[in-house]
């Protein structure tokens, strides 16, 4: 029931909102996931801006694409403040959930009138950092699993010896 509870609560926008934003705080997994979602946003935004489309309807479609609710409700705020008038670097600035790297390639690409070629850049960037986040996780995942083996064994070593160690100590 919990399981089943929780599944459908994730499901919701807040339950999911929430959700992402635990998946984003994970001390290890957090910057992966972080990771894929910015190479996403840089991905499809880059895609969509190289084929003509408009800054804010690029990041509407971006929005739905980005894969994690918070970055998505960030997309949306950044949208709307372009829609204002304001400029997308700064945009991105002021929601606080874009990394420095993304909001000054944002500006480069804006101050030059080159975004789609800085954008490419990102992608690449973000092409190459993930594979490496990933075998980062795996190194750091590997003690965690031998440690977690070593106690799973030494448990079902003492629930199979102590019961014959007490059998011997009562002769």
């Amino acid at each position: 029931a919990a399981i089943t509870g929780s599944w459908m609560w994730i499901r919701t926008p807040k339950g999911r909102a929430r959700f992402d934003a635990w998946k984003l705080k994970i001390p290890i997994f957090g910057t992966l996931v972080r990771d894929i979602a910015l190479s996403r946003f840089c991905h499809f935004f880059q895609i969509l801006f190289s084929a003509g489309v408009d800054v804010s309807q690029t990041l509407a479609i971006v929005e739905a694409l980005v894969g994690n609710a918070v970055l998505a409700d960030a997309t949306r705020i950044v949208r709307n403040e372009v829609r204002a008038g304001n400029a997308l670097s700064a945009s991105l600035v002021a929601t606080g959930r874009f990394p420095t790297m993304v909001v000054r390639i944002f500006h480069i690409g804006e101050s030059s009138g080159q975004l789609s070629a800085s954008l490419e850049k990102a992608c690449r960037y973000y092409d190459k950092e993930i594979p490496a986040t990933i075998k980062r996780v795996f190194s750091l995942m590997e003690p965690v699993m031998y440690i977690f083996l070593a106690v799973v064994v030494l448990t079902v070593a003492l629930a199979i010896y102590m019961p014959l160690y007490q059998m011997m100590g009562s002769f």
